[in-house]
């Protein structure tokens, strides 16, 4: 089985009638299973407009010509997403649109994750790294190693959405 996909859900010429629910439908055509892994990683997909049974090469991709194997992009299994802590300052700043590069003086609008209600606006007074190198990062007068805004804190971006102070990876 491959990371991102169970090789039974690829239609070939054998089970090429099974494919009519399919048609019109995104997914990604190859020759082999590693060209087809390698499309699934590039998110290189088309459309299924038709099948020729009479043909190995059966399945009929929108502008892409006539492949062996076809792949629904439902059967496609994409990992979660997960969120990690800011490596630094710079991370910091760049997420959460501060031009400031030492971040001092910009303002943030803040909440604590268990208690929803418990929110501030704390202009950034101060940042240092520490000699173990941890970043800290003084929102109004309470210092925070960088790592626990993470976990103990959400702040409001400009749209209105509380984030976490992280990034995706």
């Amino acid at each position: 089985m491959s990371k991102s996909f169970d090789k039974k859900d690829v239609f070939s010429w054998a089970n090429c009638e099974e494919v009519n629910q399919y048609l019109y439908k995104e997914g990604y055509f190859a020759e082999s299973i590693s060209i087809l892994e390698r499309d699934i990683e590039q998110q290189h997909t088309s459309r299924l407009i038709g099948v020729d049974i009479t043909e190995v090469c059966c399945f009929h991709a929108k502008n892409k010509g006539n492949y062996s194997l076809f792949l629904p992009i439902d059967k496609v299994k994409r990992p979660e997403k997960k969120w990690r802590a800011f490596k630094d300052i710079r991370e910091f700043a760049d997420t959460l649109g501060i031009d400031n590069k030492f971040l001092v003086g910009a303002s943030i609008k803040w909440r604590y994750k268990d208690k929803a209600s418990n929110q501030g606006v704390s202009l950034i007074t101060n940042t240092f790294i520490s000699h173990e190198n941890e970043i800290f990062i003084t929102l109004g007068d309470q210092t925070y190693i960088l790592g626990r805004l993470f976990t103990d804190l959400e702040w409001l971006d400009k749209d209105g959405n509380w984030r976490v102070f992280g990034v995706k990876e």
